[in-house]
């Protein structure tokens, strides 16, 4: 039985209790999805909601591309209620358009289809080179960002995930998608010199702050700094540093040499997939954002001078606002239900290979080290291991054209500062025209991932309510489904300059002098 195939029955399987299908979503997502069925899948790339967080509106969201983007925003207020962010893409496998929309999700009888004698659940596209991909989603709880003239605050509270592979070989995906007996790959030998694997859940607060370090002339600098606390819920990751084989038939391969090192955890009993919530967290670790900007404004500077109340802040119109950022430095370490194994250098005859025989990972772990070093426990190798958090530099350039129009230039690439134990972040650049107003803002984000694949996206905001998608033609259904995305947010926000107190009740309103 192939993998995917395997992994699909286990979801297919009817849940014995809420725990345990709240169990095998959460393990199998966090660790074999990505580890095993990552082999079917192809490149896919993150997003970054380019449609919203370089916007003068985005308040707290600006936080996720630059913490020091609050103290030029037009809130000084920003309350975020719910935020969710859901990104999934890839270049191997699809649904024909004809076959699936995104819209269809929404009919009450419609299911997936499967093709080919395999009945595998997507076509595979063809074509040779290592495969990798990336997967995220964020969920922002209640937070918010508060102004307070020359120094700003924010907190933050989020539920995410991320997941990342990078340079699985063909052969590797191909056998993964249609299973051992793929006859055109037999009698052949293989050697994959890399592939690794990385998956993270955790929970994290966040404490920002940025403060306003030059106002004079027609030149503003602002630094900003994000601590984050982090609560892993599960990770894991794999990577194979040497990998040559043959596959003889469908049932027999000869590994003849084999160096991986592989770690999980998650809120599973190993040995009978049973729920395991006690400690609900795994792991822990920190993480910071750092970040720069600079702006350039349209009119030589006046002093800067404090009102009676916060809502009498001014919004510093600029002619280009530049901003530097580094973006989720940081490890989580997994102490809870953690193993890590390693094997280095091994080589083994396996014959009657059949995946049907493992419906656990204890199944797994053991007969694979009981194979290669003759004791069931023998790869076993630590009980604590850490992972990496996306880490990422990234690059923005804003410029005011006239009136309500910018356009924004976005750079992001993906630095693993915690080497092949991490989740990598792609490099992306997208150019994003914008019309913003309090009321109405509309955004249109061209998108290259990887510098290769272009994306066109659409993000609307209506007042304190934004949707969006950076890969618009998935959700309309214009091509192949390989992916989507899509985001909101809704908020309540206070803009400054909106003081709802009449200005000529005070002194001398709201003036500044020189």
């Amino acid at each position: 039985m192939r993998i995917h195939n395997r992994i699909f029955a286990f979801f297919k399987e009817k849940p014995k209790n809420e725990c345990f299908a709240k169990s095998r979503q959460l393990f199998f997502v966090l660790f074999a999805f990505v580890a095993i069925q990552s082999l079917n899948y192809g490149k896919v790339q993150a997003q970054e909601m380019f449609g919203m967080v370089n916007s003068n509106f985005a308040g707290t969201s600006g936080l996720y591309i630059n913490p020091s983007s609050m103290q030029n925003s037009r809130y000084w207020l920003d309350i975020n209620i719910l935020t969710l962010d859901v990104f999934a893409d890839n270049n191997y496998a699809y649904l024909p358009r004809e076959d699936f929309k995104l819209l269809d999700l929404l009919k009450k009888d419609f299911s997936l289809p499967t093709y080919g004698a395999y009945e595998t659940p997507t076509l595979n596209k063809s074509g040779w080179g290592d495969r990798s991909f990336y997967i995220s989603e964020r969920l922002n709880l209640p937070s918010f960002m508060f102004v307070n003239y020359e120094q700003a605050y924010a907190l933050q509270i989020a539920y995410r995930t991320a997941g990342s592979g990078r340079s699985v070989g063909n052969d590797i995906t191909n056998f993964g998608f249609y299973g051992l007996n793929y006859k055109p790959q037999h009698n052949i030998e293989y050697n994959d010199n890399y592939s690794g694997f990385a998956a993270l859940s955790w929970a994290e607060i966040g404490l920002s702050y940025s403060r306003q370090l030059k106002y004079e002339r027609f030149t503003i600098i602002h630094g900003g700094v994000t601590l984050k606390r982090l609560l892993g819920m599960g990770g894991g990751y794999l990577n194979v540093d040497n990998l040559r084989y043959v596959v003889l038939n469908d049932s027999t391969v000869d590994i003849r040499n084999l160096t991986f090192e592989a770690a999980y955890s998650a809120p599973v009993d190993y040995a009978t997939n049973e729920y395991q919530g006690d400690p609900l967290f795994k792991g822990s670790g920190f993480a910071l954002d750092l970040g720069v900007t600079i702006i350039k404004t349209e009119k030589e500077l006046r002093r800067f001078a404090h009102g009676d109340d916060f809502c009498e802040q001014e919004f510093q119109p600029y002619l280009y606002r530049l901003g530097i950022s580094l973006l989720d430095v940081g490890w989580i370490k997994f102490r809870n239900n953690a193993q890590k194994h390693r094997l280095e250098n091994v080589s083994y005859f396996w014959e009657n290979l059949n995946f049907d025989n493992y419906n656990t990972l204890v199944d797994i772990m053991e007969d694979v080290s009981t194979r290669f070093t003759g004791a069931s426990d023998g790869s076993l190798i630590d009980t604590t291991f850490s992972v990496g958090l996306p880490t990422a530099l990234s690059a923005q350039f804003d410029y005011h054209y006239r009136g309500n129009w910018y356009f924004n230039t976005t750079a992001i690439t993906g630095i693993p500062i915690f080497g092949n134990a991490s989740v990598v972040r792609p490099t992306q650049i997208s150019f994003t025209p914008r019309w913003e107003s309090p009321y109405f803002e509309a955004s249109l984000p061209i998108s290259l991932y990887n510098l290769r694949y272009p994306r066109i996206g659409l993000a609307l905001r209506f007042y304190n309510f934004t949707i969006g998608s950076d890969k618009l033609g998935s959700v309309l259904g214009f091509n192949d489904f390989y992916g989507t995305d899509i985001y909101f947010s809704l908020k309540i926000n206070f803009r400054k300059g909106n003081c709802r107190k009449s200005r000529e009740t005070l002194p001398c309103g709201s003036m500044d002098f020189k």
